[in-house]
């Protein structure tokens, strides 16, 4: 849906597949997307009812959209490092050509030279954020029932027993907040980042990390790489930069 929006098209690296394994195909991604939609109306439905774990101040309605919010929010963070890092393999040629202002500045704050750190600061505050997002969002679409309420849409106690250890708001934001938004952000780098939100998310995770609450990262990495003698990869095959300009000689 993404690509016909974006007018891109999706290429596939694989030989086409025999009828049996393009059937089986297709048979595992109608019982998954089948799967997903039961379990977000399930969840919808308890957070309407109030029978999850949020704090009781919070409205039901003002529960669900924290949580529609927050799985949009999950979903760009969880893209975004994808698509950066992708498009560091571009040279800077390419990633100007057909990007907009928005994808220029993101690239331009973490993949300069001169802003060699922003990219390392970014990752930090980026993961403290979006754990931070999956304890609100296991908050919000993990069941609880009262022993004096009825169960989620009547459901038996033993399927209840199994809504309330939280399956299926990891099911839903694996895949809705985590894994769709990977796939399109590895498929689209340059047309993931070039949304104004995409950028400031950026500035906001550098901000986070500015705040100095993940240093302790850096000091474990640092012993890391003395210990083990960890070169960057542009030691080894240069960067796609002057990779190009080898090609072209």
């Amino acid at each position: 849906i993404f690509a016909a929006i974006s007018g891109r098209s999706i290429e596939s690296n694989e030989p086409p597949g025999s009828a049996e394994v393009v059937l089986f195909f297709w048979f595992r991604i109608m019982c998954s997307t089948l799967a997903l939609t039961a379990a977000i109306f399930v969840t919808i439905v308890a957070i309407l009812e109030g029978k999850t774990t949020m704090f009781d101040i919070m409205p039901p309605v003002a529960s669900l959209g924290m949580t529609l919010g927050l799985w949009l929010l999950i979903g760009i963070l969880e893209g975004t490092h994808l698509a950066v890092f992708a498009a560091g393999r571009l040279t800077i040629e390419e990633r100007r050509y057909g990007s907009t202002s928005w994808s220029q500045r993101s690239c331009r704050i973490l993949l300069e030279e001169k802003n060699e750190h922003n990219l390392a600061n970014y990752m930090l505050g980026r993961q403290l954020c979006v754990t931070a997002y999956f304890f609100a969002i296991a908050r919000s679409t993990t069941m609880h029932v009262e022993d004096e309420e009825d169960n989620v849409m009547g459901v038996h106690d033993v399927v209840q027993t199994v809504f309330n250890t939280g399956i299926l708001g990891a099911f839903i934001t694996t895949i809705i907040a985590s894994l769709m938004w990977q796939f399109l952000a590895s498929a689209f780098p340059l047309t993931f980042l070039a949304t104004p939100l995409t950028h400031l998310l950026v500035w906001v995770c550098l901000l986070v990390e500015s705040t100095g609450i993940c240093q302790g990262a850096w000091v474990l990495a640092t012993l890391q790489k003395k210990l083990f003698g960890f070169r960057n990869d542009e030691k080894y095959i240069g960067t796609a930069q002057h990779r190009a300009e080898m090609a072209k000689e």
